[in-house]
């Protein structure tokens, strides 16, 4: 996929760089098909270097952390998850 067809795809997923416990409240509303990770790095609230390991101690299901991991950025760029 090319970086123009990326910018011209319907934007509707939401990345959250610092994932904290409110996320969950997100998930129960919206769902978790369509949020992604990242660590927002090098912003000085960055969790990073540690940042999967906060995000993998949220009290979210396990097929919600492999989805916004993994699966759904997979899904975004077309690739197999």
């Amino acid at each position: 996929m090319l970086s123009s067809e990326i910018g011209s795809r319907r934007n509707d997923s939401t990345a959250r760089g610092n994932f904290e416990e409110p996320v969950k409240h997100v998930i129960d509303a919206i769902g978790d098909d369509r949020i992604v990770f990242s660590t927002d790095f090098p912003h000085g609230d960055s969790k990073f270097p540690r940042a999967v390991e906060s995000f993998l101690r949220l009290p979210i299901s396990e097929e919600s952390k492999r989805k916004i991991l993994w699966d759904n950025c997979a899904a975004y760029y077309g690739l197999p998850s």
